[in-house]
């Protein structure tokens, strides 16, 4: 997901994006949020699929 806004500060309000990222590690993935290029965030949540 990317959106043109004005990126996560570093001391902000993070709300629920620890929980993002323990759940994309308990499913044996990954999560990812940096400064989106042009501006804004951009956030990426995988994990595998279940069989």
């Amino acid at each position: 997901m990317t959106d043109d806004g004005v990126d996560v500060p570093a001391a902000g309000r993070r709300s629920g994006l620890p929980n993002l990222a323990e759940r994309a590690e308990r499913a044996g993935g990954t999560f990812d949020l940096r400064p989106a290029e042009g501006g804004g965030t951009r956030l990426v949540w995988e994990a595998p699929l279940g069989s």
